[in-house]
């Protein structure tokens, strides 16, 4: 191979590993003033961030879920429309 080839395009990732999202915590401090003080929901031992923070992920997961299962029947409304 004589010739090299030579790379004009680098992907790199848009975050970090670990990169927490303290912006987004902010967002979210009045929901998390409303599960400590009225709710009183306790984390038993865990770290509020930590608890939280997975509390968001898993909400995301499930809103995200619940959105792609609802465009199912966007994407497909002429199939729907044309078999009932």
């Amino acid at each position: 191979m004589a010739d090299e080839e030579k790379w004009s395009l680098v992907i790199k990732p848009k975050r970090k590993l670990f990169d927490l999202q303290i912006r987004e915590l902010l967002h979210y401090r009045d929901l998390l003033f409303l599960f400590v003080k009225l709710a009183n929901i306790g984390t038993d031992g865990i770290p509020y961030v930590l608890f939280y923070y997975s509390g968001i992920i898993l909400w995301g997961f499930f809103i995200g879920c619940f959105m792609d299962s609802s465009n199912v029947f966007v994407n497909n409304v002429g199939v729907l429309k044309f078999r009932f």
